[in-house]
């Protein structure tokens, strides 16, 4: 009988030793953790501190967290409004505000919409286009208050209308634009695509396979000034065109 007896002490003896080194470590109760790396489990923002987590490699259940500092620029910015119009001889300005209480931090960025009464530039043809791919050519001025290379979109919004200036639905292959950078050199450029002298050129502006006039506008990438903006009626059914917006933005 004594025999039996310290066998088994002898066994519970040998499982609670294995049940004390199973994890090598914990500080809160005399275990040594084999610790994984630190990760962010609650990302920080610019009001308040984010948590990391790590965990027992051994013991998944054994869990450390910490707080991770604060991040100035973790943002939760709103969306762009237009808080300065521009005008004959100024940039305009957009604003975005960080949507989280407590933040008051705003970012501006520049936007420029031509004024074309201000300028006192043609914003529709006066003479009715007789022909397909008739010019409505509109020369700028100089801009000198303006940094075209810090755009990186832009929309024109035009519409057509009919021989009795009856406005014409939008659809696609009405009107064509180009955006010209000398008014000296070449107008055409390649066929669909961006050329030396003519960074933008778009066929559908208006129709649903155009980009440019919608609110994002076309991808552009200028590296000065445009001299000039030309319109060209797809169709013959278009006899005028009316220019409603060109505005070089970065939404």
């Amino acid at each position: 009988m004594k025999t039996k007896q310290t066998s088994v002490c002898g066994l519970f003896a040998v499982v609670l030793t294995l049940a004390l080194t199973a994890c090598p470590t914990n500080t809160n109760i005399g275990h040594q953790h084999d610790w994984g790396p630190w990760t962010v489990t609650t990302a920080p923002t610019c009001t308040t501190a984010g948590v990391e987590t790590r965990t027992c490699a051994v013991n998944l259940s054994h869990v450390e967290t910490r707080p991770v500092a604060i991040d100035p620029n973790a943002h939760d910015m709103g969306e762009w409004t237009e808080t300065r119009a521009s005008t004959a001889t100024a940039c305009g300005e957009e604003t975005s505000a960080c949507q989280r209480t407590g933040c008051t931090h705003t970012e501006t960025r520049a936007i420029f919409t031509i004024d074309f009464a201000g300028l006192g530039l043609s914003s529709r043809n006066g003479v009715a286009f007789t022909q397909r791919w008739d010019d409505f050519f509109i020369l700028f001025p100089e801009f000198p208050y303006v940094d075209f290379t810090v755009f990186s979109r832009v929309t024109i919004r035009a519409n057509a209308f009919g021989a009795g200036s009856e406005p014409i639905a939008p659809s696609d292959d009405m009107i064509m634009v180009t955006l010209i950078y000398d008014p000296a050199g070449d107008w055409r450029g390649p066929p669909e695509t961006p050329g030396p002298n003519t960074p933008l050129r778009q066929f559908n502006v208006g129709g649903p396979s155009g980009s440019a006039h919608t609110e994002r506008g076309s991808i552009i990438r200028l590296t000065r000034a445009p001299g000039a903006i030309l319109f060209q009626n797809v169709q013959e059914v278009v006899r005028y065109i009316e220019v409603v917006e060109v505005t070089f933005h970065n939404r």
